[in-house]
C-alpha cells in the first residue's frame, strides 16, 4: 500500500470525482478529498508511479494539480473504502458523521457576521466561539475517532494545547465545508429554477413551444424573392422565458429583394460643376443561399458532458495519441476547434533498465551526437562566416564519457556488426549526424517525436534516391541557371533576384509537390519572398513566360478592362494544378502574392490555408469524419530568407500562434534559403544565434540543416520533413545553406563590403555545374543530353520573347470560389440588407438560448439574458450587440459562415457581445447561434487570438481573400492598437486589390471614442485610413464602389448591422473600416427599432437631423455636421441650451464620400448660412483634413472648424483636463 498526496485541488472536486479519474488507470483503495488536498491510497509502487507520471501537472478543473508520495503514515485500518473517515463506520459518509460535533449537536449557525453574512464574529474573549459551542465543548463532543489517526496524540503535556487546538480547527472545518456546499447548491437552484423553463409539453403554467420560422435555413431566389423552406419545423427549446412572438410564416412576395438585382440610387448631383455617376446596370449578385448540402451536427443542446480521461480511447497508454488536445472545456470543441484526432503512436521501446555502466556510457555517446551533432556537421558550402565546420565539439569526444575508443562493446543495432569498436561507432555516428545533412531535434518535449526523427534521420544514411529523381533535380537547376542567364542576357540591368547559388531549392519544392499527393493532400498554400521566384514560377509553377517578358518591358500587366495597377516584377503569383506522372492526383498549388516587406506575408499564407480547410470542411471543420485531423488535405509552405526570418518580429508572431486553437493550420513547412547574409549585413552580425533557424526552438519545432551543395540530401531533407509533418502536425523547418552569388540584387557588387567572401564565390562553379559533372561520374547523365536540354530550354525562351510585342495581357482572378463575382462598379449603390423581422426575433432568441442544464452567470442572465428577450418582444432599444447577433445570424441563415477574431472577442472588449458563454459550474463553453436549430450548416467562429496585432490581421486578411461566401471580421481590443498592424494595412487590406486584383471583404471593428481614457485607448487614427483610401478630393466624378475600402463611423445598431449584412450581400468585396464606438454600445440614443431592420431598409450614409420637422428646417440658420458618437453629446448639449435654430447633421461613411446625400441635405436647409463641422478629435486627427475640401469642390460648402487645437498625442489621460476640453468642444461648436 502507498499513499499519494494530491495538492492544489479545485474546490468543484470531490472524492468520488477523483476516484474515478484514477480508476481508469489504477486500483484505488481509498480517497478521501480535504478540502484542497486529498490522500489517496494505492496498491503499490508502480500504480503510485503510474498516477504520478499520468496526472502530476495535470490541469483538473482549471487548477494544474501535484502529486507526490505522502510522508504521513498510513491509516491503521487501510483499505476502507467506503467507510466514514471520522468513525469507520459503514452506515453512513464522512459528512453525515454523528460522531462529528456539527452533526451531533445539529445547530445551526446564527447570522451574526458583520457583513450581514455568515461568517461569526470573533469573541472578545479568548475562548471562540462556534453556534453557542465553545472550544471545550468541542473538544469534549469528539468522539476519541475524530482523532486524526495519521496524527499520534501528544506525548506530553506541552503538546497538547497545540494538538487541541488543531481538532478544533479540523472540527472547524468539517462543519463549514458542509455548510458551503449546502449553500452553493441553494444559490445554484435559485439561479436557475425560476428562469429556464424547457417544458416543451406545454403543460407548466409559463412554458410553451417555441419554433423557429420553418424557412430559417433555407433556398432564397432573388429574383422571386421567395424562401423555399425545408418541410420540417425544428422544436428548440425556449429561452429563459417565453417569447411571445408567433412563428412567422414563408415569406410573401415583396418589391424590394433582399439582394437588389437593380440597386436603387440617391439623387445625384447634376450641377454643372461636376460630374454625373453613371447610370445604374444590372448587376448579377450570387444568391445569399444556404445550400442544400447536408448539416453538420453540432453539440446537442441537452448532451452530458464527460471529464476526458473517461473515454475509453485513453485506456490503452501506450497508443496514446500524442497530439491529443482539447482546447474547450467541451467534447466536441466548437466551431473551428475541435478536438485533435491525432493518430495514434506505436508503443516506445523503453531503454534497458538493467543496463551495465559501460552500455550507459555507451548510451550517453549516441544521444550527445543527437544532440550536438550538427554543430560538428558540413552543412556549410562556403565553409565560413557564422556557421563553420567545428572539428572539436568535446562534447562528441568518447572520453567524456569514460569510454576507450578501441575498447569493444556489443552493440544492439540492425545497422551495425553485433561487436564493434567505440571508434567504429563514432565514425558512424558521424556519418549520420555531421555530414552535409544534419537535424536538431533532442530539445523536443515529447519522447515520440524525438524516437520518430532518430530513427527516420537515421535511416536517411542509406537511402539512395532513384535515377528518375537525381535526374529530375538536376534537369529543374539546369534550367533554372539557364533562365537566369537568358535574362541577364536579354534584360541587364534588371533586378531580377535569381536563384544562382541556391538551386538546390528546386529540389525541395518538387520532392513536396510530388509526395503531397500520396499524402492526401489536395491544397498547397506557399508563401515566398524575392529570392528565386521568377525561376520557381517558369520552371516549375507553370506561369506564362511571355507574360513575365511583357512585365519587364513595362507593358500593362492586366487587361484594359481591368481596374488594377499591378505590382514590381518580384512580386508576381500563379495558381496551377502539379500532376505527377506516375499519380492520378493533382495538387493545386497556390502562390500567393506578397509585398516587399519580408516575411509579412507569412500570417497570410497560414490565414488563407486554415480558409481553405474551411472551404474544404475538413479538419477542425469536419464534424462528419470521425477520422479527419487537423492539416488533412491542406499544406501550408513557408519560404524565407535567414536575414529577414531571425529579424522580423512578424516570424515570432506567426510561430506564436501556429498551435493555438483557430489558428493552427496542422503544421507548416518550413524551408529557409539561407544565403548568409541580409543584403550587405553577414550573419554574425545580423543576429544574436548561431543559426538563423533557432527561432523554432522556442514552439517545440524540429530543425533540418543541410548544405545547399547536395542536392540529394535537400530532396531527404523534404522527405523527412513531410514525413514528420503529416505524423505530428506540427511546424518544421529546413534550414538550407547556401550563397547568394551576386549581390542583393545582379546590380550590387559585393565584393566592396565581402570581399573574402566573394572571391570564394566567384572562384567556385555553380551548383547545378557541379551536380551535372558528378551525375555524369555515376553514368546517370551526358555531356550530349545537358547540351540538348539547353538547347532546346533556349530556344523556347526565345520564342516566347518574341512574342511579348503581340500577346494580350490575362486576368485570372475570379475564379473558383470568385467565379460569380465582379470588380466593383464605378457607380454608387445601395443594396437592401434588411431581413424579415419574425426572423430577427427567432434569431434574437436564439442567440442567448442554452441547454437546460447550463448555468450562466446571474449578472448575464439578468443583464444579457432577459434583457435581450425583453427587447425581441418589444421591438424596440435594440443595442449594438444585440444588432450584431441579429446580423451575424442572418448571415448564418443565408448560407454565410461568420468569423470574429481578435483578443476577448468571444466576451467582447467592453463586455457587450457574449456570443461564447461559460458554464458557471463545469467551465463548458456554449455558443448560442451555432445551435439556433437542431441541424444547421453554417457557423461563427468566435477566435479569441494571442495577444498581437500584425500576425493575427494578417491571418484574417488571408482567410478572407480565400472565399466570398463567409464574413471575416478582425476587431481590435482598443482602435489604437491597430498601428502594431500597420504593414499588413498598408500592402494588404488598402492596396491588395489594385495590386494583385486580390478582393477581400475584411472587417476592421477599431473602437474609438475620446472619454478621458488617455492616448492609447481613445483613437483609431481615422485621419490615417483616410488617408489610405483613393477617394477622390475634388470629387471629380464622386466616389463610387470602387473606392479601396469604406470607412464608416456608424452612430445606431441599425446601421451598424446593415453594414456588416452589405459585406456579403453584395456581388464584389471590398474592405471596410467600421471606427467602431465604445459608449454608443449601450447608449439609448444609439438603439434602434427592429422595424429599422426590416426589409427594404439599407445603410444610410448620411442621417439628416431626427429631431427637426421638416416644415420647421426652413427655420435653420446653422448646421453642424459631425461624424460618430460626438453627435450624441452634440444633441445634448443644444437640448440643454434650448437651442432652436441649428440642425445636426450625421456623416457616417466617410468614404466613398457622400456627395449626393449631402447636396439633398444641403437643399433641405435653404436658409443656413453658417455650416459647422464639428469633432471631439485634434484638429490633426479625425476627419477635419479629408471632409474639408470635399465639403469645397463637391458641394460648394466652406466649413468651419470646432474641435480640439494640434497636439503631438491623441487625447489626454487626465479626466479635469478631458472635461474642459470636452466643454470647450462644446461651447466653440455653438458659439460660431
Amino acid at each position: 500500500m502507498v499513499k499519494l498526496f494530491v495538492g492544489n485541488l479545485s474546490d468543484k472536486v470531490d472524492s468520488h470525482r477523483l476516484r474515478n479519474l484514477f480508476l481508469e488507470f489504477v486500483n484505488v483503495q481509498e480517497c478521501d478529498v480535504l478540502k484542497n488536498f486529498a490522500f489517496v491510497h494505492v496498491s503499490n509502487e508502480e500504480d503510485a508511479q503510474k498516477v504520478i507520471d499520468r496526472f502530476n501537472n495535470y490541469n483538473l478543473e482549471g487548477r494544474v494539480i501535484s502529486i507526490e508520495r505522502s510522508t504521513s503514515k498510513l491509516r491503521k485500518d487501510p483499505g476502507m473504502g467506503d467507510k466514514c473517515f471520522t468513525c469507520g463506520a459503514c452506515d453512513h459518509k464522512t459528512p453525515n458523521c454523528p460522531h462529528d460535533c456539527v452533526n451531533s449537536h445539529g445547530v445551526k449557525r446564527p447570522n451574526t457576521g458583520s457583513d450581514g453574512g455568515s461568517t461569526a464574529k470573533r469573541s472578545n474573549s479568548n475562548t471562540r466561539v462556534l453556534n453557542g459551542l465553545s472550544k471545550s465543548n468541542i473538544v469534549q463532543s469528539l468522539n476519541p475517532a475524530v482523532n486524526d489517526p495519521e496524527l499520534a496524540l501528544p506525548p506530553n503535556s506541552e503538546l497538547k494545547p497545540l494538538y487541541d487546538a488543531y481538532i478544533d480547527a479540523r472540527a472547524q472545518y468539517f462543519y463549514f465545508r458542509e455548510k458551503y456546499q449546502k449553500e452553493m447548491i441553494r444559490l445554484q437552484q435559485v439561479a436557475t429554477t425560476p428562469t429556464l423553463i424547457y417544458d416543451l409539453t406545454g403543460k407548466g403554467t409559463a412554458a410553451r413551444k417555441f419554433e423557429p420560422p420553418a424557412n430559417l435555413v433555407s433556398t432564397f431566389n432573388p429574383s422571386t424573392n421567395n424562401f423555399t423552406a425545408p418541410p420540417p419545423n425544428f422544436n428548440v427549446p425556449p429561452p429563459t422565458r417565453p417569447l411571445n412572438v408567433p412563428a412567422p410564416g414563408p415569406y410573401g412576395k415583396s418589391s424590394v429583394p433582399v439582394a437588389n438585382t437593380a440597386p436603387s440610387f440617391p439623387v445625384i448631383n447634376n450641377s454643372s460643376n461636376f460630374t454625373s455617376i453613371p447610370p445604374p446596370i444590372n448587376f448579377s449578385v450570387p444568391p445569399p443561399t444556404a445550400g442544400a448540402a447536408p448539416f453538420f451536427p453540432t453539440a446537442a443542446a441537452n448532451r452530458i458532458m464527460k471529464f476526458p480521461f473517461y473515454s475509453k480511447q485513453y485506456r490503452n497508454i501506450s497508443k496514446l495519441s500524442i497530439t491529443q488536445k482539447c482546447f474547450y472545456n467541451c467534447r466536441n470543441g466548437v466551431f473551428g476547434c475541435l478536438p485533435e484526432r491525432g493518430k495514434l503512436i506505436e508503443p516506445l521501446t523503453l531503454p534497458n533498465t538493467n543496463m551495465t555502466p559501460e552500455e550507459a556510457q555507451r548510451l550517453h555517446l549516441i544521444n550527445a551526437f543527437r544532440r550536438y551533432g550538427y554543430l560538428k556537421a558540413d552543412i556549410n558550402p562556403l565553409e565560413e562566416g557564422n556557421v563553420v565546420l567545428n572539428k572539436n565539439v568535446s562534447e562528441l569526444d568518447p572520453k567524456m564519457y569514460g569510454l576507450d575508443p578501441d575498447s569493444v562493446l556489443p552493440i544492439n543495432s540492425s545497422s551495425l556488426e553485433e561487436n564493434v569498436s567505440i571508434s567504429d561507432l563514432v565514425k558512424h555516428l558521424e556519418n549520420v549526424y555531421c555530414g552535409k545533412i544534419a537535424i536538431e531535434f533532442m530539445h523536443l518535449q515529447n519522447i515520440s517525436e524525438r524516437s520518430f526523427l532518430a530513427q527516420n534521420f537515421e535511416k536517411l544514411q542509406n537511402m539512395v534516391l532513384s535515377e528518375g529523381e537525381k535526374i529530375n533535380v538536376l534537369e529543374l537547376m539546369l534550367k533554372s541557371q539557364n533562365f537566369d542567364n537568358f535574362l541577364a542576357t536579354k534584360f541587364p540591368t534588371l533586378k531580377r533576384y535569381g536563384c544562382e547559388g541556391s538551386e538546390s531549392m528546386f529540389g525541395f519544392f518538387n520532392e513536396i509537390f510530388s509526395s503531397a499527393s500520396e499524402n492526401e493532400i489536395s491544397d498547397i498554400i506557399m508563401c515566398k519572398a524575392h529570392r528565386g521566384r521568377l525561376n520557381l514560377l517558369v520552371e516549375l509553377m507553370e506561369f506564362p513566360v511571355v507574360q513575365m517578358f511583357r512585365k519587364i518591358k513595362g507593358k500593362p500587366e492586366f487587361p484594359e478592362d481591368v481596374s488594377g495597377s499591378g505590382d514590381v516584377l518580384s512580386h508576381l503569383t500563379s495558381s496551377f494544378d502539379f500532376k505527377t506522372e506516375d499519380s492520378d492526383n493533382s495538387v493545386h498549388i497556390t502562390l500567393l502574392p506578397n509585398p516587399s516587406h519580408l516575411e509579412a506575408v507569412n500570417p497570410v499564407a497560414m490565414g488563407k490555408a486554415r480558409g481553405r480547410a474551411n472551404t474544404l470542411r475538413t479538419g477542425d471543420y469536419d464534424y462528419t469524419n470521425k477520422s479527419s485531423n487537423i492539416g488533412d488535405k491542406v499544406l501550408c509552405l513557408q519560404v524565407h530568407g535567414d536575414g529577414a526570418f531571425s529579424g522580423q518580429g512578424v516570424v515570432w508572431e506567426s510561430l506564436a500562434m501556429s498551435q493555438i486553437p483557430h489558428y493552427r493550420v496542422g503544421g507548416s513547412i518550413h524551408l529557409i534559403v539561407n544565403n548568409q547574409i541580409a543584403f550587405t549585413a553577414e550573419s554574425r552580425i545580423g543576429r544574436s544565434t548561431l543559426h538563423a533557424s533557432d527561432m523554432a526552438k522556442g514552439i517545440d519545432c524540429p530543425i533540418i540543416h543541410v548544405n545547399g551543395d547536395s542536392p540529394e540530401d535537400v530532396i531527404k531533407a523534404a522527405k523527412l520533413a513531410l514525413l514528420y509533418r503529416m505524423k505530428f502536425r506540427k511546424d518544421i523547418f529546413v534550414n538550407m545553406l547556401s550563397f547568394r552569388r551576386w549581390g542583393h540584387n545582379e546590380l550590387d557588387n559585393c565584393v566592396i563590403t565581402q570581399p573574402i567572401m566573394y572571391n570564394k564565390i566567384e572562384n567556385r562553379s555553380s551548383v547545378p555545374d557541379e551536380y551535372c559533372e558528378k551525375m555524369i561520374s555515376e553514368n546517370f547523365y551526358s555531356h550530349e543530353k545537358r547540351e540538348k536540354l539547353l538547347k532546346e530550354h533556349s530556344e523556347y525562351l526565345q520564342n516566347e520573347y518574341k512574342k511579348t510585342d503581340t500577346a494580350t495581357p490575362v486576368a485570372n482572378h475570379l475564379q473558383g470560389n470568385w467565379k460569380n463575382y465582379v470588380q466593383a462598379p464605378k457607380a454608387v449603390t445601395v443594396w437592401d440588407t434588411g431581413f424579415d423581422i419574425d426572423h430577427l426575433r427567432f434569431i434574437g432568441a436564439a442567440s442567448v438560448n442554452v441547454p437546460k442544464d447550463f448555468l450562466i452567470h446571474p449578472h448575464l442572465l439578468k443583464t444579457h439574458v432577459q434583457s435581450r428577450i425583453t427587447k425581441m418582444e418589444n421591438g424596440e432599444n435594440i443595442d449594438w450587440g444585440t444588432a450584431e447577433a441579429l446580423a451575424f445570424g442572418s448571415c448564418l441563415a443565408q448560407g454565410f459562415d461568420v468569423r470574429i477574431s481578435g483578443q476577448d472577442v468571444g466576451r467582447g472588449t467592453f463586455a457587450h457581445r457574449h456570443g461564447m458563454l461559460v458554464d458557471q459550474k463545469t467551465d463548458e463553453i456554449y455558443i448560442p447561434l451555432n445551435n439556433m436549430i437542431d441541424k444547421q450548416e453554417n457557423f461563427i467562429e468566435l477566435a479569441n487570438s494571442l495577444l498581437s496585432e500584425e500576425a493575427v490581421l494578417g491571418f484574417e486578411y488571408g482567410y478572407s481573400i480565400e472565399s466570398p461566401k463567409r464574413l471575416s471580421i478582425w476587431e481590435a481590443q482598443f482602435g489604437d492598437f491597430f498601428n502594431g498592424a500597420q504593414i499588413i494595412i498598408d500592402t494588404f487590406v488598402a492596396s491588395g486589390e489594385s495590386k494583385w486584383l486580390t478582393q477581400s471583404g475584411l472587417v476592421m471593428l477599431l473602437p474609438h471614442g475620446f472619454d478621458g481614457a488617455g492616448p492609447e485607448h481613445s483613437s483609431c487614427r481615422m485621419e490615417r485610413f483616410l488617408q489610405l483610401c483613393d477617394s477622390k478630393e475634388d470629387q471629380n466624378p464622386v466616389d463610387g464602389d470602387d473606392v479601396n475600402m469604406w470607412i464608416v463611423n456608424p452612430t445606431t445598431s441599425a446601421q451598424y448591422f446593415h453594414l456588416l449584412r452589405r459585406q456579403v450581400v453584395t456581388n464584389y468585396r471590398k474592405p471596410m473600416i467600421v471606427v467602431a464606438p465604445k459608449i454608443l454600445l449601450r447608449h439609448s440614443s444609439a438603439a434602434s427599432k427592429l422595424e429599422d431592420f426590416a426589409p427594404g431598409t439599407h445603410f444610410k450614409k448620411v442621417i439628416d437631423d431626427i429631431k427637426i420637422d421638416d416644415s420647421l428646417k426652413s427655420n435653420i440658420k446653422k448646421v453642424i455636421f459631425v461624424s460618430g458618437k460626438h453627435a450624441m453629446a452634440l444633441m445634448k448639449e443644444r437640448e440643454d441650451r434650448k437651442i432652436n435654430d441649428t440642425a445636426i447633421v450625421r456623416v457616417e461613411c466617410l468614404c466613398p464620400f457622400p456627395v449626393q446625400e449631402i447636396n439633398e441635405i444641403k437643399k433641405k436647409y435653404p436658409n443656413a448660412k453658417k455650416f459647422i463641422w464639428s469633432q471631439e478629435e485634434p484638429r490633426n486627427a479625425g476627419a477635419w483634413s479629408f471632409v474639408s475640401p470635399r465639403f469645397a469642390n463637391a458641394t460648394g460648402i466652406q466649413l468651419m472648424y470646432a474641435g480640439r487645437k494640434e497636439i503631438a498625442w491623441t487625447a489626454t489621460a487626465i479626466g479635469q483636463h478631458h472635461a474642459k476640453e470636452h466643454q470647450n468642444v462644446l461651447d466653440c461648436t455653438f458659439a460660431i
